[in-house]
């Protein structure tokens, strides 16, 4: 009777044990081969050097369907295990429109969207009927007066939405801590992106400065104005272009004049460095 008491007692100690552990530090028991649930030592170096409050909000709360309840529930424990990092990291879960009535509804949603957070609409099942309700499955950093959002909901082309969340679940740490590293980062670092030196069109390169200006201080810089027969433009173009750390060529094609590829060695002997993103194959429209 005792050792039959014991098979019985011991593995429930157990199991309350580990609950009672899990409440008080919130870390995840990850028994997967690569990991995939276990914080980086990237992500855990970037915490650590949090040293001011930092709070997150993540609109995504009250009744929501199944798929995006597993979604939150991943987003709350990965943010319960930063936080016990590093207990500057605060945050709180709301619903953006609780509790409005269309009209204030459709206003909050626009003012949402100019942010950059698109609504997501999914159905939920009530009384034996589908009703569609918007969702805001995204996270805001808040840090030192700066502001960044990120989104949790990837966005797959023909994945029902479990797919979609099941998908988001497995970059959920990326998606967090690029926007942790977004906000806390100070931009330091200056590049010129050269606007004359291919074919991008102009929504291209807006697309690719607003990619990396979250990260560093990025500008479109144009030298197609001078003259080879300009003596002086050269060397103040040149002083110019050594303030940058960096100069990006987005897809190159056409040929450089040769006072621009004086300004560009000069640079580059003065210790500057450049990055050319030369597309191997170029397909052309008429091609």
């Amino acid at each position: 009777m005792k050792s039959r008491l014991k098979h019985i007692l011991w593995p429930s100690l157990i199991i309350v044990g580990l609950i009672i552990l899990n409440s008080l530090y919130h870390e995840r028991l990850d028994l997967t081969k690569d990991k995939r649930f276990t914080l980086s030592k990237q992500s855990k170096g970037l915490l650590t050097s949090i040293d001011q409050a930092m709070y997150v909000q993540v609109l995504l709360d009250g009744d929501l369907p199944a798929e995006f309840r597993k979604l939150k529930l991943e987003t709350r424990q990965l943010l319960e295990e930063l936080s016990n990092i590093n207990s500057n990291l605060k945050f709180e879960f709301i619903n953006p429109i609780a509790d409005l009535n269309q009209n204030e509804t459709d206003r909050v949603a626009a003012q949402l969207a100019q942010e950059g957070m698109k609504p997501a609409v999914a159905s939920v099942q009530e009384a034996g009927k589908n009703t569609k309700v918007l969702l805001f499955p995204y996270a805001k950093f808040y840090y030192n007066e700066k502001q960044v959002v990120t989104p949790l909901l990837k966005s797959v082309a023909g994945a029902s939405a479990e797919e979609r969340v099941n998908s988001s679940i497995q970059q959920l740490e990326y998606q967090l801590i690029d926007a942790l590293k977004r906000v806390s980062t100070k931009k330091s670092k200056t590049i010129a992106v050269l606007r004359d030196s291919g074919n991008l069109t102009d929504r291209q390169l807006q697309d690719f400065l607003q990619s990396i200006q979250s990260y560093y201080k990025a500008a479109p810089y144009a030298i197609e104005f001078l003259n080879d027969n300009d003596s002086v433009q050269p060397q103040k173009v040149l002083n110019s272009l050594k303030k940058f750390d960096l100069v990006v060529a987005p897809k190159p094609t056409k040929p450089y004049s040769e006072i621009k590829k004086y300004i560009l060695d000069q640079y580059l002997i003065d210790g500057g460095k450049m990055l050319m993103a030369i597309d191997p194959i170029i397909m052309e429209d008429d091609s």
